[in-house]
């Protein structure tokens, strides 16, 4: 997935979560006024209903009764700047990394498992002979046994990348 359409997907879903607010907004008494709104004291009549301009009323009406993808370009931009904001934030939460960047570790990371491990088949295959000459030949080769250790660590580092990439998307489809 592109950054432009991770920008997408998540202005969409900005726009959604806006009409589903607006909608329970109207529903609790968004009301029409052309007179000035003081700031509602906590309490007060005011503060229980809230009140709009009708001109507001009217596009606010129009913009929750339309879907994210037959909005204006100028609506959509709005949403899309919400939407950046929150992908910078997700970003960080995700081991300081962007998107793409995390993409290029998870393949680097799969690269060096993937070499750790035709090496750990290697030394399983020398192991399977029983052969005490193959085991000497373990023994003295320290760097392959180090490598062998560290497919472990490797491994978990990959899995926890994996773990923070498959929660981020499920968050961006809705799944938790």
């Amino acid at each position: 997935m592109t950054e432009d359409e991770r920008v997408e997907r998540m202005a969409a879903m900005v726009h959604t979560i806006w009409a589903e607010w607006m909608r329970y907004m109207f529903n609790e008494g968004g009301g029409v006024s052309h007179q000035p709104i003081p700031y509602p004291t906590m309490g007060s009549e005011r503060a229980k209903r809230w009140v709009m301009g009708e001109k507001s009323r009217y596009r606010w009406i129009r913009q929750l009764s339309t879907t994210y993808s037959d909005l204006p370009e100028n609506e959509k931009e709005s949403d899309r700047e919400i939407a950046r904001r929150y992908l910078e934030v997700f970003d960080q939460m995700m081991m300081g990394m962007s998107f793409p960047t995390m993409l290029q570790r998870i393949r680097e990371l799969e690269g060096k498992v993937s070499d750790i491990m035709e090496i750990a088949g290697r030394i399983t295959e020398l192991e399977s002979r029983a052969d005490i000459q193959a085991r000497s030949l373990i023994l003295k080769n320290e760097q392959l046994l180090i490598q062998m250790m560290q497919t472990g660590k490797l491994r978990r580092e990959l899995e926890d990348v994996r773990g923070v990439f498959v929660g981020f998307l499920n968050s961006l489809e809705g799944k938790t």
